[in-house]
């Protein structure tokens, strides 16, 4: 499933999360977090008062602070208009409950609930802007994939082709300009419907 989206008069669709359109993967990739040590997403019984005793010691806080960290206010909890659409309706709806709603982890990748946390829990959130959206996809791809198509030169940074031609005539100062001509590259391949 994509996301359509309007630059000028260009519509472009661009690709939902893996994980919001696979149940095997958002599957896997949830029950990872689960059980990484360094993770611990949970509480799977949101009156579970040992997850939120664990995550205090964990935090070196107490119980009702930890309760406070929530993925809700979490810096990488995404409940962007546009990942809303990438919800599947009849798995999620409805999308909110009485005790919060549903929204993507960028950090592991998986549909999580506003009403949980995990060890990695950072401040800042929750996503509300597509735009933000957008840039933390982008930083969530894989390094490897990245140093395929950005390039490192003397003076910056080249958005280059599968051939390894520089797709601007000048690079870009920093690497987060060069990621911007990116993603209009990668919006350009789904408007060709690569």
């Amino acid at each position: 499933m994509g996301i359509k989206i309007i630059i000028g008069k260009t519509e472009a669709r661009l690709e939902c999360p893996d994980a919001t359109q696979d149940l095997e993967l958002n599957t896997k990739n949830r029950n990872a977090a689960i059980k990484a040590e360094h993770i611990q997403y949970g509480p799977l019984n949101l009156a579970d008062d040992e997850y939120w005793e664990r995550a205090a010691e964990h935090w070196n806080t107490e119980p009702e602070v930890a309760k406070k960290s929530k993925c809700s206010n979490c810096i990488a909890f995404d409940i962007s208009p546009r990942m809303l659409e990438c919800m599947p309706g009849p798995t999620s709806e409805p999308i909110e409950d009485e005790e919060g709603y549903l929204g993507y982890c960028w950090m592991h990748h998986f549909k999580c609930h506003s009403a949980r946390s995990c060890y990695t829990w950072a401040a800042g959130g929750p996503i509300s802007k597509d735009k933000v959206s957008y840039e933390w996809q982008a930083k969530g791809s894989k390094d490897e994939e990245l140093e395929e198509k950005i390039k490192k030169v003397k003076g910056g940074y080249f958005v280059t082709s599968k051939s390894g031609k520089h797709l601007s005539k000048k690079p870009h100062r920093t690497k987060k300009a060069a990621l911007a001509q990116l993603g209009a590259v990668e919006i350009s391949k789904a408007e060709r419907g690569k």
